[in-house]
């Protein structure tokens, strides 16, 4: 089975480097990894673009925006790498192995569209970490080949500025796909980590305030779904990612 995975990057040079090497070396027990990330030119961190470690990366460079224009060209690229289905995460999350095995197995099985009823949140500054429920949640959509060719591998609008979660949402519904909402998943320990430094479009803060959540350990739950970043993630100097607070809208 062949999973691609696609992700867009800005700015947060540390955190992305992390990122990338944690896909770059995960070990998923039957399952081919390949994965794309698109950057944009005027960013001040572009040099992963041109190393020749990621051997698991294909880069490639789009204007940030319009942001689902961006994302459209990075699905346009997953197409020539013949992958079997393609999960979405931004630069700055991680999905553990489990959840990537038990998308492939719902491929196999026929199933065009994957998704999550929420998604663990870590604050890199303070070290809070919380599970939180989300009705569109965008980290770790996974969509089939068959349903990507029905989409002509343009899941998003073309020319959305930001609001990509629901824009694509609204799109599935006109397509009917056969769809598994892995509303269990918690439980089964299939995770997904999104990891906020300051750099986001809606802060750590604003998510706690604005949907269901429920605090957890967050050395607990990075040893057990993500060990290999896990040293690095909770000895973080947030100095290095966090600019004043300030919030500005990312990849």
């Amino acid at each position: 089975m062949r999973i691609g995975l696609l992700t867009t990057i800005w700015g947060r040079p540390e955190l992305t480097e992390l990122v990338i090497n944690y896909y770059n070396d995960l070990d998923v027990p039957g399952v081919d990894l390949l994965c794309v990330g698109v950057y944009s030119n005027d960013d001040d961190n572009p040099s992963f673009a041109n190393s020749t470690i990621y051997d698991r990366w294909h880069f490639e460079e789009y204007p940030n925006q319009p942001l689902s224009d961006k994302w459209n060209r990075g699905m346009l690229a997953m197409r020539d790498c013949d992958v079997d289905a393609v999960l979405i995460a931004g630069s700055d999350d991680l999905i553990s192995v489990k959840y990537i095995q038990a998308c492939a197995y719902c491929v196999k099985r026929a199933k065009q569209y994957i998704y999550l009823p929420g998604c663990y949140f870590l604050d890199l500054e303070t070290m809070r970490c919380m599970w939180a429920w989300a009705r569109r949640l965008g980290l770790g959509r996974c969509l089939s080949r068959s349903l990507l060719n029905e989409l002509e591998w343009q899941p998003w609008p073309m020319g959305v500025k930001e609001g990509l979660d629901g824009a694509m949402t609204e799109k599935m519904r006109n397509l009917f796909p056969d769809f598994v909402n892995l509303r269990f998943a918690r439980d089964q320990g299939y995770a997904t980590l999104d990891i906020k430094s300051g750099h986001n479009m809606w802060g750590y803060d604003f998510v706690k305030d604005n949907l269901d959540c429920e605090e957890v350990e967050p050395v607990q739950l990075l040893e057990e779904y993500f060990p290999s970043v896990s040293t690095q993630l909770l000895n973080w100097n947030g100095s290095r990612t966090i600019t004043g607070g300030r919030q500005v809208a990312t990849g």
